[in-house]
Protein backbone atom coordinates (compact mmCIF):
# COMPACT_ATOMS: atom_id res chain seq x y z
CA UNK A 1 0.00 0.00 0.00
CA UNK A 2 1.35 3.27 -0.89
CA UNK A 3 0.00 7.22 -0.45
CA UNK A 4 -1.44 9.77 -2.58
CA UNK A 5 -1.85 13.54 -2.97
CA UNK A 6 -5.51 13.98 -3.68
CA UNK A 7 -7.45 17.58 -3.95
CA UNK A 8 -11.69 17.13 -2.86
CA UNK A 9 -14.19 18.76 -4.52
CA UNK A 10 -16.52 19.38 -1.32
CA UNK A 11 -19.32 20.41 -3.77
CA UNK A 12 -19.18 17.10 -6.01
CA UNK A 13 -17.77 14.78 -3.47
CA UNK A 14 -15.09 13.59 -5.92
CA UNK A 15 -11.56 13.39 -5.53
CA UNK A 16 -8.53 14.46 -8.15
CA UNK A 17 -5.76 12.81 -7.57
CA UNK A 18 -2.26 15.17 -8.19
CA UNK A 19 0.38 12.64 -7.39
CA UNK A 20 1.00 9.21 -6.89
CA UNK A 21 3.95 7.36 -4.86
CA UNK A 22 3.46 4.16 -7.08
CA UNK A 23 4.71 6.83 -10.09
CA UNK A 24 7.76 8.55 -8.27
CA UNK A 25 9.24 5.86 -5.62
CA UNK A 26 10.44 2.67 -5.75
CA UNK A 27 8.68 -0.04 -4.43
CA UNK A 28 12.47 -1.79 -3.78
CA UNK A 29 13.23 0.87 -2.03
CA UNK A 30 12.04 0.27 1.47
CA UNK A 31 13.40 0.51 5.65
CA UNK A 32 11.86 -2.26 7.09
CA UNK A 33 9.94 -1.05 9.82
CA UNK A 34 6.94 -3.97 10.58
CA UNK A 35 7.68 -7.16 9.03
CA UNK A 36 4.34 -8.34 9.82
CA UNK A 37 3.28 -5.52 7.80
CA UNK A 38 5.36 -5.39 5.02
CA UNK A 39 3.16 -4.04 2.35
CA UNK A 40 2.92 -0.22 4.22
CA UNK A 41 6.07 1.11 2.42
CA UNK A 42 6.08 4.74 2.48
CA UNK A 43 2.69 5.78 5.45
CA UNK A 44 3.17 9.62 4.35
CA UNK A 45 2.26 11.70 7.72
CA UNK A 46 2.46 15.18 7.15
CA UNK A 47 1.69 17.09 3.92
CA UNK A 48 3.30 20.97 3.69
CA UNK A 49 2.54 24.06 0.61
CA UNK A 50 6.01 25.28 1.63
CA UNK A 51 6.60 29.10 0.89
CA UNK A 52 8.32 27.94 -2.49
CA UNK A 53 4.41 26.52 -3.77
CA UNK A 54 6.47 23.13 -3.77
CA UNK A 55 4.82 20.50 -1.73
CA UNK A 56 6.78 18.42 1.33
CA UNK A 57 5.69 15.43 2.83
CA UNK A 58 7.14 12.90 5.52
CA UNK A 59 7.89 9.55 4.44
CA UNK A 60 7.71 7.62 8.54
CA UNK A 61 8.47 4.10 7.07
CA UNK A 62 10.92 5.62 4.26
CA UNK A 63 12.58 7.60 7.19
CA UNK A 64 12.52 10.65 4.52
CA UNK A 65 11.14 14.16 3.56
CA UNK A 66 10.72 14.64 -0.15
CA UNK A 67 10.04 18.13 -2.32
CA UNK A 68 7.54 17.14 -5.11
CA UNK A 69 7.57 19.97 -7.51
CA UNK A 70 4.62 22.78 -7.23
CA UNK A 71 2.84 21.74 -10.41
CA UNK A 72 3.57 17.55 -8.81
CA UNK A 73 5.51 16.94 -12.18
CA UNK A 74 8.73 15.63 -10.75
CA UNK A 75 10.34 15.29 -6.81
CA UNK A 76 12.90 18.09 -6.26
CA UNK A 77 14.33 16.02 -3.35
CA UNK A 78 14.54 13.59 -0.79
CA UNK A 79 16.02 13.82 2.69
CA UNK A 80 16.56 11.06 4.26
CA UNK A 81 16.11 7.33 3.53
CA UNK A 82 16.75 5.97 0.26
CA UNK A 83 18.40 7.72 -2.88
CA UNK A 84 18.83 10.65 -0.55
CA UNK A 85 19.87 14.19 -2.39
CA UNK A 86 21.54 15.30 0.44
CA UNK A 87 24.76 13.58 2.77
CA UNK A 88 24.80 13.78 7.06
CA UNK A 89 28.26 14.70 7.96
CA UNK A 90 27.32 13.99 11.38
CA UNK A 91 25.28 11.18 11.54
CA UNK A 92 23.97 12.18 14.73
CA UNK A 93 21.65 14.39 12.73
CA UNK A 94 20.07 11.65 10.93
CA UNK A 95 16.09 11.48 11.36
CA UNK A 96 14.19 8.31 12.21
CA UNK A 97 10.68 7.75 12.21
CA UNK A 98 9.52 11.59 11.52
CA UNK A 99 6.57 13.56 11.64
CA UNK A 100 5.30 16.73 10.52
CA UNK A 101 8.30 18.14 8.34
CA UNK A 102 7.92 21.78 7.29
CA UNK A 103 10.22 24.29 5.03
CA UNK A 104 10.91 26.64 6.73
CA UNK A 105 10.73 30.42 5.19
CA UNK A 106 14.73 30.58 5.11
CA UNK A 107 15.01 26.90 3.32
CA UNK A 108 15.57 24.84 6.18
CA UNK A 109 13.96 21.98 6.99
CA UNK A 110 11.87 21.30 10.62
CA UNK A 111 10.97 17.96 11.68
CA UNK A 112 10.07 16.02 15.16
CA UNK A 113 12.09 13.09 15.26
CA UNK A 114 10.62 10.89 16.76
CA UNK A 115 14.05 8.50 16.74
CA UNK A 116 12.83 4.78 16.72
CA UNK A 117 14.73 2.47 16.18
CA UNK A 118 17.82 4.97 15.76
CA UNK A 119 21.34 3.01 16.07
CA UNK A 120 22.96 2.91 19.17
CA UNK A 121 26.37 4.67 17.51
CA UNK A 122 24.13 7.60 16.75
CA UNK A 123 22.93 7.80 20.13
CA UNK A 124 19.78 5.33 20.32
CA UNK A 125 16.05 5.94 21.04
CA UNK A 126 15.11 9.10 21.57
CA UNK A 127 12.93 11.81 20.73
CA UNK A 128 13.82 15.72 19.66
CA UNK A 129 12.94 18.77 17.59
CA UNK A 130 15.38 18.97 14.69
CA UNK A 131 15.83 22.07 12.11
CA UNK A 132 18.51 20.84 9.48
CA UNK A 133 20.07 23.31 6.57
CA UNK A 134 20.24 21.92 3.32
CA UNK A 135 23.17 22.85 1.46
CA UNK A 136 22.64 22.59 -2.35
CA UNK A 137 26.61 23.39 -3.47
CA UNK A 138 28.05 20.15 -1.53
CA UNK A 139 24.72 18.61 -0.89
CA UNK A 140 24.56 18.03 2.92
CA UNK A 141 22.03 18.28 5.78
CA UNK A 142 23.64 19.49 9.17
CA UNK A 143 21.39 20.61 12.17
CA UNK A 144 21.34 23.87 13.14
CA UNK A 145 18.74 23.72 16.07
CA UNK A 146 17.49 21.32 18.27
CA UNK A 147 15.24 20.66 21.26
CA UNK A 148 15.86 17.37 23.19
CA UNK A 149 14.59 17.64 26.95
CA UNK A 150 16.83 16.72 29.82
CA UNK A 151 16.16 14.42 30.50
CA UNK A 152 15.30 12.52 27.11
CA UNK A 153 11.66 11.70 26.24
CA UNK A 154 11.26 9.09 23.70
CA UNK A 155 8.05 9.31 22.02
CA UNK A 156 7.98 6.30 19.52
CA UNK A 157 4.67 7.07 17.73
CA UNK A 158 2.60 10.34 16.71
CA UNK A 159 3.93 13.96 18.12
CA UNK A 160 4.89 17.07 16.01
CA UNK A 161 7.07 19.79 15.71
CA UNK A 162 5.62 23.32 14.60
CA UNK A 163 7.63 26.85 14.38
CA UNK A 164 5.14 29.32 15.05
CA UNK A 165 5.07 33.01 13.99
CA UNK A 166 7.02 34.36 17.08
CA UNK A 167 10.04 31.95 16.58
CA UNK A 168 9.49 29.84 19.13
CA UNK A 169 8.56 26.22 18.21
CA UNK A 170 5.79 24.15 19.62
CA UNK A 171 7.22 20.71 20.47
CA UNK A 172 4.42 17.98 20.66
CA UNK A 173 5.98 14.14 22.58
CA UNK A 174 2.84 12.11 22.00
CA UNK A 175 2.38 8.18 22.95
CA UNK A 176 0.89 5.49 22.34
CA UNK A 177 -3.07 4.68 23.77
CA UNK A 178 -1.79 1.32 25.16
CA UNK A 179 1.36 3.44 26.66
CA UNK A 180 -0.47 4.74 30.05
CA UNK A 181 2.95 5.36 32.21
CA UNK A 182 4.56 7.95 29.74
CA UNK A 183 2.65 11.39 30.24
CA UNK A 184 2.08 13.41 26.85
CA UNK A 185 4.39 16.77 26.94
CA UNK A 186 3.33 19.88 25.02
CA UNK A 187 5.98 22.42 25.14
CA UNK A 188 6.98 25.94 23.96
CA UNK A 189 10.83 26.25 23.27
CA UNK A 190 12.62 29.69 21.88
CA UNK A 191 15.57 29.37 19.90
CA UNK A 192 18.32 29.08 22.95
CA UNK A 193 15.98 25.88 24.03
CA UNK A 194 14.26 27.67 27.02
CA UNK A 195 10.86 26.30 27.64
CA UNK A 196 8.38 29.13 27.78
CA UNK A 197 5.81 26.96 29.10
CA UNK A 198 4.84 23.11 29.38
CA UNK A 199 2.24 21.22 29.85
CA UNK A 200 1.94 17.28 31.10
CA UNK A 201 -0.62 14.68 30.27
CA UNK A 202 -1.23 11.51 31.98
CA UNK A 203 -4.60 9.17 31.67
CA UNK A 204 -5.81 6.06 29.95
CA UNK A 205 -6.71 6.18 25.62
CA UNK A 206 -4.78 9.60 25.54
CA UNK A 207 -3.24 10.15 22.11
CA UNK A 208 -2.09 13.58 21.12
CA UNK A 209 -0.39 15.25 17.87
CA UNK A 210 -1.13 18.45 17.54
Amino acid sequence: TGDTIRVWDQNSGMTQELWSSFDHLSTDDRVVWNERDPKRWTHFNSIQIAPRGNIVVSSRHRNQVISISPHYQLVEWYLGGPNSFFTFPNPADKFYRQHTATELHNGNILVFDNGTDRPEEEGGQYSRALELALNGYDSTATKVWEYRPDPDIFASFVSSAYRLENGNTLVNFGTSPDVVTVPITVVEVDRLGNEVWKLKMTGPALRYRQ
